[in-house]
């Protein structure tokens, strides 16, 4: 019973935290599509 009940709250965080940082690399992704479109929407203007 004890062996079961400590592992159950450590498979939970686990999951959250990779739920997290698969939403922290999608977000750095999409600032930097963001930065990028940007970037190239600047250059073009200057040409």
């Amino acid at each position: 019973m004890k062996a079961g009940t400590e592992v159950t709250p450590t498979s939970a965080g686990e999951r959250a935290g990779q739920k997290k940082n698969t939403k922290t690399k999608e977000s750095i992704i999409l600032i930097y599509l963001v930065l990028r479109n940007i970037s190239l929407v600047t250059l073009a203007k200057r040409l």
